[in-house]
């Protein structure tokens, strides 16, 4: 969908893994279009899901960044071959925002328009981009999962291989893990497939860390839990699936990269030490 097209009040639906590995569907409401940092959001609000909570009343969880939204549609599969793709949830307002718009999605076609252009804007940006977008008075903060490091250890093993039992395919709404890290303790961000084309696939809906052209590796995952406590929600990556590859722009409006390409990394030792 191109923005001129946007028509606020539009019903449209999207689709995040809450638990596993199939991507679920949960409601969505367009809103008008926002200007911010030289580009356009649309603001939405999402509800529903499949959880206890609705995320009318939790909000958008940590590791939705990159959920498709489409329109024209009903369910995956039909939004896929058919549908109309609007855009990428990426960013939400605060917590507990009920009654109105709590999120912004990426357009569609910012994301997809540059293919693999996005680094020439990511490059002025750097690493200075910021994960929170201040707009009026509303602190809208970036959906992607990134560890705290004091949490590391403790879910250092969730990039282990997925049991036999656990099968997938790489879809929109499907959970990946960027690493920029990986050994003892892995360390990355994670989130959600927006669009899916021949072998290239797009996520998150905003920079990683918006250096432009990268060699970071990444898998599928399952997503072991979603937690949800007074403060937010968050998702709980859990063990990686067959489906591999290497993203290769860390764009303005996107990180995009090649499924199947796989990329050497640095060997480092690292020592820690404490006190004496």
């Amino acid at each position: 969908m191109l923005l001129k097209d946007l028509k606020p009040g539009t019903h449209a639906i999207g689709f995040a893994v809450f638990k596993g590995v199939e991507p679920l569907p949960f409601d969505v409401v367009l809103g008008e279009s926002i200007d911010k940092m030289g580009s356009r959001f649309i603001l939405a609000r999402i509800s529903g899901g499949p959880m206890d909570t609705p995320l009318e009343k939790i909000g958008a969880i940590s590791g939705m960044s990159g959920s498709p939204i489409f329109i024209n549609c009903t369910d995956l599969e039909g939004c896929i071959k058919n549908g109309t793709l609007v855009g990428a949830l990426s960013y939400r307002i605060g917590s507990f925002i009920e009654g109105g718009m709590n999120c912004l999605l990426t357009p569609a076609e910012y994301m997809l328009g540059s293919r693999f252009g996005g680094y020439v804007v990511a490059s002025q940006l750097s690493s200075r981009m910021s994960n929170k977008i201040n707009i009026e008075d509303k602190e809208f903060v970036s959906l992607m999962l990134l560890p705290k490091i004091d949490s590391l250890a403790a879910q250092g093993q969730s990039g282990d291989k997925c049991g036999n039992s656990v099968k997938g395919e790489l879809k929109p709404g499907s959970m990946v893990t960027v690493f920029l890290a990986k050994g003892s303790i892995n360390y990355g961000g994670s989130g959600t497939v927006v669009w899916i084309d021949g072998s290239e696939v797009y996520i998150f809906g905003h920079p990683f860390l918006g250096t432009g052209m990268v060699n970071y590796p990444f898998v599928h995952v399952a997503v072991a839990d979603t937690i949800q406590t007074p403060s937010g929600a968050y998702k709980l990556p859990g063990c990686s699936l067959d489906t591999e590859g290497t993203m290769l722009v860390d764009g303005a409006f996107e990180v995009a990269g090649v499924i199947g390409k796989t990329t050497s990394t640095i060997p480092l030792k690292v020592e820690l030490h404490l006190n004496d």
